[in-house]
């Protein structure tokens, strides 16, 4: 967000929308919280979790979003070695964003695997994105480190 120029209206009203999103999360999740440990509260429907799901989407749709902005070349807002790790966290984020979103449809709380409800085990699915980007940067990586180690080995 540092380097980001906040001061177009498009940005300034993301940033806005993140807000709103980032303020709400907490609410919708004490809610969850709350209706698996007070007598008497329930959810039947799964209106709250799909509440909760559509929040955490928007945000990280919004994060996508701003990280896009930081991966346009016309801007050099990024230096270009960094440029390719900061399209995969976009691709991540997106990806992580879908799993949200598809977790609202019913069947991810009609159905459950060993007594837990499937919408849960896709939001468990964010960490699976995570690992899958760090290990596809870190191959992209690898070849670079090793020419440099080769380099610095020729020239000693």
């Amino acid at each position: 967000m540092s380097v980001l120029p906040i001061e177009t209206g498009t940005l300034v009203s993301v940033d806005l929308l993140l807000l709103f999103l980032v303020s709400v999360e907490p609410y919708l999740y004490n809610l969850i919280t709350n209706s698996f440990t007070l007598p008497g509260a329930s959810l039947d429907s799964g209106i709250t979790t799909s509440l909760y799901a559509a929040d955490m989407a928007g945000i990280f749709l919004v994060m996508a979003y701003f990280l896009h902005e930081l991966t346009k070349e016309e801007k050099k807002l990024l230096p270009g070695r960094l440029l390719r790790s900061y399209r995969l966290m976009t691709y991540g984020t997106i990806a992580t964003a879908a799993l949200f979103l598809a977790s609202i449809l019913p069947i991810f709380w009609s159905v459950s695997v060993l007594g837990i409800q499937t919408r849960f085990i896709a939001w468990m699915g964010t960490f699976v994105v995570m690992v899958i980007r760090r290990s596809v940067e870190g191959r992209a990586k690898d070849p670079t480190l090793d020419q440099l180690v080769a380099a610095s080995r020729a020239a000693n």
